[in-house]
């Protein structure tokens, strides 16, 4: 078992014993700074202290309130998609976690030509993923996410600005506050990071105006709706879920079709923040999941991970290995790849919601 297998049996309740339970007064206790901090910040915001600039476009965020894998890129892809199709200019803007190449400069990653600009280890993972996905909508990492918007608006003249994973970055105003709800695991145990893997209290889901239901096949989710619509009634409130849409060969980039895999016993690889939900869905394609390996979400694949990607597929008797397209662009990296591995594409599709002041 991995320590964050471990720290995620402790902090769900799932480990019992005296351990666990030290263990959870000792996060217990570092929660509450993390409050302390969080509370000072905010009342900076409400103070005026700490300012929130406007940047002279149509500012849409689209974030989250747990740490870990909600769903947002399939959902940044949907809306710039659907934006796009309206027939507006449209420029995402991303933090760029995770890259391996930092700087304080803002980062054209892909024009709006189609053009990518820069490889993975400068964008980071998603914005290099959402830039493929995304040919002609212009995309830019910067930790200064206004120092982005303000290059994009004079690069671009976009008519909107998504903001990736921006509930949290309050000194940029936006129009609208969409936050992505993963029904697998709404609200992160109940408790702040690190006894929980909430990244604000769940009064802070008032200042939304849009909440994201994602993954609402996985659950029951008459709960969640309930609860969110407690806390914020006038948001609206959208069900989706993310389905398989592609399957293509990761060495030959050949595509094939998505029930290639019934009956295929199946290595499910990945390093996202949700790997339990990917096992499902290949359940749900009729894959035969005899393994399972997992790395930290944004784990940037080195050497020996293919022989240990390799030896745990011979262990397990898989036939193929499935991995996230996320993952394929980390794994890129790797010069000796399994012959085997297959990506799966996963799309946002939109079935249902609730209009804002409704129960």
């Amino acid at each position: 078992m991995t320590n964050l297998e471990w720290y995620m049996r402790v902090i769900s309740g799932e480990a019992k014993g005296i351990v666990p339970a030290i263990s959870r007064a000792v996060l217990a206790g570092a929660s509450l700074l993390y409050y302390s901090v969080w509370a000072a910040r905010e009342a900076g915001y409400r103070l005026g202290i700490l300012p929130i600039r406007k940047v002279g476009a149509r500012v849409v965020s689209i974030g989250n309130i747990v740490a870990g894998g909600a769903g947002k890129p399939p959902a940044v892809i949907y809306y710039a998609r659907r934006f796009t199709g309206e027939g507006k200019r449209v420029a995402v803007i991303s933090r760029g976690y995770g890259r391996l190449s930092q700087t304080d400069e803002p980062v054209v990653v892909s024009d709006a030509g189609g053009k990518i600009l820069v490889t993975p280890c400068v964008s980071g993972d998603e914005p290099y993923l959402l830039a493929k996905k995304l040919p002609g909508t212009p995309v830019i990492v910067c930790g200064d996410r206004i120092r982005a918007a303000r290059l994009a608006i004079e690069r671009f003249s976009p008519d909107v600005i998504l903001l990736d994973d921006g509930f949290q970055h309050r000194a940029i105003a936006r129009d609208e506050d969409i936050v992505v709800i993963d029904c697998s695991e709404p609200f992160g145990y109940g408790h702040l990071l690190p006894r929980g893997l909430l990244r604000e209290p769940m009064s802070a889901l008032k200042r939304a105006t849009c909440f994201l239901l994602t993954r609402v096949d996985e659950r029951k989710h008459a709960d969640v709706v309930e609860k969110l619509k407690g806390l914020n009634p006038p948001a609206e409130l959208i069900l989706s879920r993310h389905h398989p849409s592609s399957l293509v060969s990761f060495s030959k980039n050949e595509p094939f079709p998505l029930d290639f895999l019934k009956r295929k016993k199946a290595l499910a690889l990945s390093s996202i923040g949700n790997p339990k939900s990917f096992g499902r869905t290949l359940k749900r394609l009729e894959a035969e999941v005899v393994g399972s390996l997992s790395f930290p979400d944004h784990h940037w694949y080195v050497a020996a991970d293919a022989e240990r990607i390799r030896k745990a597929a011979e262990k397990c008797g898989a036939e193929l290995i499935i991995t996230t397209e996320k993952d394929a662009v980390r794994l890129n990296l790797l010069v000796d790849k399994p012959a085997n591995i297959f990506l799966l594409g996963i799309e946002l599709e939109i079935i249902g919601s609730y209009p804002g002041g409704a129960a």
